[in-house]
């Protein structure tokens, strides 16, 4: 298992990486909403007190976001549980060594996906 850099998502284990994983299969799209999401409303609420007139805005977001991972997220969950037991199987600090590679990744691959 690595944490090198391997095309674009820089996090790789033997039986995947992160575009295998998060963004194929049950996940593809809970991750990718919910990333366009978090880095919308880190705009959005970038303001210096959030109040119940910004949220409200936001609750037909939140709404389908919900009713996404309520379709989807128990096949998700297996998915990516499945991956971390091949990878944690492989290197006991695996999630420890990858924390850093996934900030970054959140970072460069999907801020200008959204």
């Amino acid at each position: 298992v690595s944490t090198q850099s391997t095309g674009s998502s820089g996090i790789n284990a033997e039986y995947g990486d992160f575009d295998g994983v998060a963004l194929s299969g049950s996940c593809r799209a809970i991750v990718r909403q919910a990333t366009c999401y978090g880095l919308n409303a880190a705009e959005s609420y970038d303001v210096e007190t959030v109040n119940y007139g910004l949220l409200a805005e936001d609750v037909p977001n939140m709404e389908a976001i919900g009713n996404l991972a309520c379709n989807q997220a128990r096949d998700c969950f297996l998915q990516v549980k499945a991956a971390m037991e091949n990878c944690l199987a492989e290197n006991e600090n695996f999630v420890a060594d990858t924390i850093a590679a996934a900030e970054q990744i959140y970072k460069d691959d999907f801020a200008d996906r959204c």
